[in-house]
């Protein structure tokens, strides 16, 4: 399955997802009973008699799902099958596709850009740059411990600080900063944002710049106030100044 949808467009969705089945010369009433359960697992049972061009984006791609797993694949290939939807239906969609993840019972192979994507879907996430795998884990293994710093800094929104070190560069993610009174490391306020339902504070310090996530709760005093923080030396990850790849 390509980014594009693929359907045919003088063809019903019905007929569309029928398509591979009649050609393989399957029964009718087969042929219905399939096309009817796959539609109503993704919710596009009330469209198929449209035509693509008739219903939105994200129930083409639905439809394009739902043909491709109707061919009884070995394995799925879904190359940024959701690369053309806005963020709001990106997100219905890609619900849908992990309900399926769970049904298939081929390996399915995911191509994304999007970094929350893969991490959200993935049960091993493969991490492709200049035509390597420069990491293959678990999601959460990525997340925590990037190879490099370049995969440390493409998985997170707002990305990973990376503070500059004596022997290395020190990585440690906005929401595991500690912004506290007693903190044994201090900066300068120099800014704040909001991300979502957080809010995110930048911090000057003598190492670089510092992002920091704070809780709905804390009061955010005024630009240029000193700020006392700490670094929880668990979550904190140690690049190499030079190549970047982690350290110990």
């Amino acid at each position: 399955m390509f980014q594009d949808d693929g359907l045919f467009p003088h063809l019903n969705l019905r007929d569309n997802l029928a398509f591979g089945l009649r050609l393989r010369g399957l029964p009718a009433t087969q042929i219905h009973a399939r096309v009817r359960a796959i539609a109503i697992v993704l919710g596009i049972d009330a469209y198929l008699h449209r035509f693509p061009a008739r219903v939105s984006g994200g129930e083409r791609q639905r439809a394009a799902l739902a043909r491709a797993l109707l061919s009884d694949p070995d394995v799925l290939l879904l190359d940024e099958p959701l690369a053309h939807l806005d963020p709001q239906l990106r997100t219905s969609v890609r619900q849908h596709f992990a309900m399926l993840r769970y049904d298939f019972s081929g390996p399915v192979v995911y191509v994304t850009h999007d970094h929350l994507e893969a991490l959200a879907m993935a049960d091993t996430l493969a991490v492709l740059m200049d035509g390597k795998i420069v990491q293959c884990d678990t999601p959460d293994r990525v997340y925590e411990y990037p190879r490099n710093v370049r995969v440390a800094r493409f998985f997170g929104t707002p990305q990973m600080n990376l503070l500059e070190d004596e022997v290395a560069k020190l990585g440690i993610r906005p929401e595991h900063v500690r912004i506290e009174p007693t903190g044994p490391l201090e900066g300068t306020l120099a800014g704040r944002s909001r991300v979502g339902p957080d809010w995110y504070v930048n911090v000057k310090t003598s190492r670089g710049d510092l992002l920091a996530r704070v809780p709905q709760e804390f009061s955010i005093p005024s630009d240029g106030t000193r700020l006392r923080f700490s670094l929880p030396e668990w979550h904190v990850r140690r690049f190499d100044r030079v190549t970047g790849e982690a350290r110990p």
